[in-house]
């Protein structure tokens, strides 16, 4: 890579910072570690927007911590869509490199049934939403919801490191000079959306 071998992840949630670690490690940097950031989007956002606003938001805090730095922050949103129940789940990343380029990308995506979506829409974290199914068995930072639901072929963590690599495609095939910086980004964002960050 050149540039650095360190990378921070806007999170406290040990399965997040080790697919960051797999994830980063597809362009050479093996020195990740999460750090904690707060952001003004509820902990479960709700649409395409609170969730992109979400991971912006992580990335741009981590990076106030090291400027010279990959930072990164990934958010998993319900989004409605024209699916049969109306939502399905997707989790976003954003990646800022030490020269202020952004990139943006995103995972597999996976149906909700609608009376968990309505729970998730009134602020019910998704984790939370299938205890009736699990008997109280935490799968926040494990297998997640989708990990217990399919039994395990698809977890959480496939679906952050999916959303990482996707994010750092441009590094993984070297064209960052086609990025916007992440400065210009943000301020379009929140110019078309008016939200704080």
């Amino acid at each position: 890579m050149g540039i650095t071998n360190k990378a921070l992840i806007g999170t406290g949630n040990s399965m997040k910072v080790r697919a960051a670690r797999v994830a980063f490690r597809k362009i050479g940097i093996t020195d990740v570690q999460g750090v904690n950031v707060e952001t003004k989007i509820p902990p479960q956002p709700v649409g395409l927007i609170e969730t992109i606003a979400g991971a912006l938001g992580r990335a741009v805090k981590t990076r106030e911590l090291c400027e010279d730095c990959f930072t990164s922050g990934v958010e998993s949103g319900i989004l409605p869509y024209p699916s049969p129940t109306g939502y399905i789940v997707q989790q976003v990343a954003i990646v800022i490199d030490p020269m202020a380029k952004i990139g943006l990308g995103v995972s597999e995506g996976f149906e909700l049934y609608e009376f968990e979506a309505d729970k998730v829409s009134m602020g019910v974290e998704l984790a939370e939403v299938s205890s009736d199914y699990r008997g109280g068995i935490s799968i926040k930072e494990n297998l997640g919801y989708i990990g217990y639901m399919t039994h395990g072929i698809i977890t959480r963590f496939d679906l952050t490191v999916d959303a990482l690599v996707m994010a750092l495609k441009p590094w993984i095939h070297g064209d960052t000079f086609k990025l916007p910086s992440y400065v210009d980004y943000m301020n379009r964002f929140k110019e078309a959306f008016g939200i704080d960050l």
